[in-house]
């Protein structure tokens, strides 16, 4: 009972950032472990030119991460992680997507304005942690970054054997009439999974309608209310 209490207290505590701890805690141990031990890290890779623009690009996002962690307002928090996000657009810009860069623009906009709306409203950030537990947490998100890091290389690095790309290359015009693979393969290929991605939009979007319907409703009760009083 004293062992199932001690975990219960460590793992259990009801907070959603000892959750996150111990999720990449184990995800450092168990994905680490198994790139250490298997030999599979790959630290070398051939020799890419770096263009200037993707230098200063890397540079923002890296100024704009540490001011979203370190800042003491949530609006500014917000703006600098919109920062992040159009930054990662303008990569997929210089990368010749430019359907997931409009993606990531008018995703990165709406989050943006969201946040704004919703934290606008909130208290002020609040001390909840000692210095030393906000550096053991900074010591773990840099340490799993560093980990993803490696996965990445190591497995971009790696030779990849699939008949799906040819594929789509070689049949996107033929049975789908379509020059963009990209599409044709989210309208075609795939098209029950993207009708469910629409869906799942749809019922988002009318959960929100509805609850703004609600709370003006509400504001209206309440407003006759004081009226008639």
């Amino acid at each position: 009972q004293a062992l199932a209490r001690e975990q219960t207290r460590l793992i259990q505590s009801g907070y959603l950032r000892t959750y996150v701890k111990w999720v990449l805690a184990f995800l450092l141990l168990l994905v680490g472990g198994a790139l250490l031990g298997g030999r599979a890290l790959v630290l070398v890779r051939p020799a890419v030119p770096v263009q200037p623009h993707e230098v200063a690009l890397a540079v923002v996002i890296l100024a704009a991460t540490l001011l979203a962690v370190t800042s003491r307002s949530r609006l500014t928090a917000v703006a600098a992680l919109g920062v992040v996000g159009f930054a990662l657009a303008l990569f997929y810009v210089f990368f010749n997507a430019p359907d997931l860069a409009m993606t990531q623009f008018a995703v990165e906009t709406l989050t943006v304005i969201l946040f704004v709306l919703v934290l606008y409203r909130l208290p002020r950030f609040s001390q909840l942690t000692s210095l030393a537990m906000r550096r053991r947490d900074a010591a773990l998100a840099v340490t799993v970054g560093l980990l993803m890091a490696a996965l990445v290389l190591t497995v971009t690095a790696s030779p990849i054997e699939t008949r799906l790309t040819p594929y789509f290359a070689a049949n996107s015009l033929a049975l789908a009439k379509g020059r963009n693979i990209v599409n044709v393969i989210l309208v075609d290929f795939r098209g029950l999974d993207t009708i469910g991605e629409i869906t799942v939009l749809a019922v988002a979007a009318i959960g929100v309608f509805a609850l703004i319907r609600a709370g003006r409703r509400r504001r209206a009760s309440a407003d006759a209310t004081e009226a008639t009083s």
